[in-house]
């Protein structure tokens, strides 16, 4: 792992499933946490809770000096619910490279094309402070101009596949 500046004391990983949060963030000596474990889904889903009930509740677990938060959801796109002075870090790699992560074989190319561009396209629009972190078997910070160049240059090839 390979970062530009020092780690932050707050980190939520975002990014699509399959992209490598979770190793990155076990790399990272903070209090680690993560979200499918902390997000109640069950209860979401079987009685209603409101999504905006469980930030809040992940927003009282995370109290610590230093964690990171393995996941996140496109739910809070600008960040509302984000733990207090907390920073993002993006973790991205090209689509092909997560779709070879996947642990079951995947048979449509695209079917998991429309999720992609949800986690990646359009961030420039997220209120919120992020690193940009490619995974392309080692995990390395990259400027947002590298970033979006790369982004785009991986859906300028996936829109002629």
């Amino acid at each position: 792992m390979k970062l530009l500046n020092p780690l932050d004391k707050r980190i939520v990983c975002y990014g699509m499933s399959c992209v490598g949060k979770t190793t990155f963030s076990k790399q990272i000596n903070h209090k680690y946490h993560c979200f499918d474990e902390l997000f109640q889904w069950h209860l979401i889903e079987a009685f209603g809770l409101s999504i905006k009930e469980n930030f809040i509740y992940i927003n009282d677990i995370c109290k610590e000096e230093e964690f990171v938060i393995d996941g996140w959801h496109l739910s809070d796109l600008k960040g509302d619910f984000l733990p207090k002075d907390s920073t993002v870090y993006l973790i991205w790699s090209p689509y092909e490279k997560i779709l070879s992560q996947y642990r079951i074989p995947v048979f449509n190319y695209n079917e998991f094309f429309e999720m992609y561009k949800k986690w990646y396209y359009n961030l420039k629009f997220l209120l919120f402070k992020i690193r940009y972190i490619l995974n392309n078997g080692n995990f390395f910070e990259v400027n947002e101009f590298d970033f979006y160049n790369m982004l785009n240059q991986d859906l300028g090839f996936l829109d002629n596949v």
